[in-house]
């Protein structure tokens, strides 16, 4: 089922609703008989809050009660304000920690989930319980659409995933489950993948319809891709959820 019904206008287009945020979820669950029955789980995060002068050390903008709307107003962006960070969460009786891959139920019935890994936990100045996630991108949700998929005879590992820095707020309850994310080298053999749910190789950037080579910790050697360069117009440019965020 999808999340929320209602989303925010945000860069990745990933982000849900700040109204009406519940504090439990409803969802499908198999019995032990396999029968699929609606129950309630509750949302919350588990433990004590991460102290108050590491918190503001490690996310100093969360903290920045004086200058936010001053910093709102000069970058159009609003960064939402925290009471305090968490490490980990409890969702549908399973345990979330800082930096899992995971799944997060998409805005629409019938959608894939979206692919993403937590970097912040947060409970936000009004009490709502949010996550940040920072996205993973199927190839069909870059510019290389369902349509140039298709023309390649469907060569793409449907394991492969191209990592972002795309990051934006979503109400805890969204989260499904966890993942397993490898990052390989560019030239490795299929046969030396390791056994994982996804993995990736190289970034790409929605704002530029670019993919680059990910050498250490940053992204280098981009190559870019646009409808240019296809005769069919396959390519079709920036992807739909490419647009700069306003909330994060």
């Amino acid at each position: 089922m999808a999340c929320d019904q209602k989303m925010i206008t945000w860069g990745s287009k990933r982000a849900r609703s700040f109204n009406d945020i519940a504090e439990t979820s409803t969802k499908l669950k198999k019995t032990e008989y396999g029968k699929l029955i609606k129950k309630t789980f509750p949302c919350k995060f588990v433990g004590k809050p991460v102290p108050q002068k590491e918190a503001r050390e490690k996310w100093p903008s969360r903290y920045d009660y004086e200058s936010y709307e001053k910093k709102t107003k000069k970058q159009g962006k609003q960064v939402l304000l925290a009471k305090c960070h968490y490490t980990k969460a409890e969702v549908m009786e399973c345990l979330f920690y800082l930096h899992d891959d995971v799944y997060v139920e998409a805005e629409e019935d019938g959608k894939p989930p979206y692919i993403a890994k937590i970097v912040e936990f947060f409970e936000s100045m009004e009490d709502e319980q949010f996550f940040i996630a920072q996205w993973f991108y199927r190839p069909v949700e870059t510019v290389i659409k369902e349509e140039a998929m298709e023309e390649l005879d469907n060569s793409f590992d449907k394991r492969l995933v191209f990592y972002t820095d795309i990051k934006d707020a979503n109400p805890l309850k969204c989260l499904i489950s966890k993942l397993k994310i490898e990052r390989i080298a560019v030239d490795v053999d299929s046969r030396q993948i390791p056994d994982c749910d996804y993995y990736y190789n190289m970034s790409y950037s929605p704002n530029y319809s670019t993919f680059s080579k990910m050498t250490g910790e940053q992204p280098v050697s981009s190559l870019s891709i646009s409808s240019e360069t296809c005769s069919d117009g396959a390519f079709s440019g920036t992807n739909d959820k490419s647009e700069k965020s306003s909330l994060v």
